[in-house]
């Protein structure tokens, strides 16, 4: 079947040798504007409507690159994942960044989030999240101790970090009200939130935080457990800190 064709005439008119067809150009192209200029009837074969079919066609090889550019960069840690898009893809796995993250751990840990939330909701997944920052933990219920004589209030939990980067040289009267810091630890007040925001993600949704234990003496906590009075606060031992 002929290809259909018209011409124009005017100050814009193609020259001659330009009115050509599609067939008489082949349909192969290295980009979308190549290729909307080849299939271009000979109305648009000259000097404006070529510019116009670029357009056209430029508008799909944009498309086309950020496609492949999406493609490329959808796997965390790969080499063509670009930084700016960690916030993105960690928000849309609900993992956001934790304070005292650096953006390759962040890239990571996302990258790993089918593992991460396959585990939320266990004490083992609690665990392992805590780890990831150098936290080792326990976890205690009034099943493992008495906290203030109410084994019945069986949903509460405690959260016990053992090992940690802080120590417990703040006294009282060192820290400022929203000073950035913590009272009675070297903990900073944005790594005391982002501590709680993980214990918080991870716990399971039918139990409550009652207190995350941070010891400072292993050896002064170990011989000062709950005794069921630890409702007060001036009967807990000194040697942690309860955020």
């Amino acid at each position: 079947m002929p290809s259909a064709s018209f011409t124009i005439s005017g100050p814009y008119a193609p020259p001659p040798d330009a009115q050509v067809t599609a067939a008489a150009q082949g349909t192969h192209a290295r980009d979308y504007r190549e290729l909307a200029r080849n299939l271009s009837p000979q109305g648009l074969a000259g000097y404006l409507g070529r510019r116009l079919m670029g357009t056209f066609g430029l508008m799909f090889d944009v498309l086309a690159e950020a496609t492949r550019e999406a493609i490329l960069a959808r796997t965390p840690g790969s080499e063509t994942f670009p930084e700016d898009a960690v916030a993105r893809v960690g928000a849309g796995r609900a993992l956001p960044r934790y304070p005292t993250e650096s953006a390759a751990d962040y890239a990571l840990r996302i990258e790993d989030a089918w593992t991460t939330w396959r585990k939320a909701g266990t004490d083992m997944g609690l665990i392992d999240e805590l780890a990831r920052f150098g936290f080792t933990a326990t976890i205690e219920t009034p099943r493992t101790w008495n906290w203030d004589n109410d084994a019945a209030n069986w949903s509460r939990v405690w959260v016990v970090i053992s090992v940690h980067p802080w120590t417990g040289t703040r006294g009282w009267g060192t820290s400022l009200w929203n000073g950035g810091t913590t009272w009675g630890s070297t903990a900073s007040a944005e790594e005391g939130r982002a501590l709680r925001a993980i214990v918080r993600k991870m716990l399971p949704a039918n139990v409550k935080l009652e207190h995350i234990i941070v010891v400072m003496d292993a050896v002064t906590w170990a011989a000062e457990q709950p005794n069921g009075t630890w409702d007060l606060w001036i009967n807990r031992s000194r040697a942690a800190r309860y955020f």
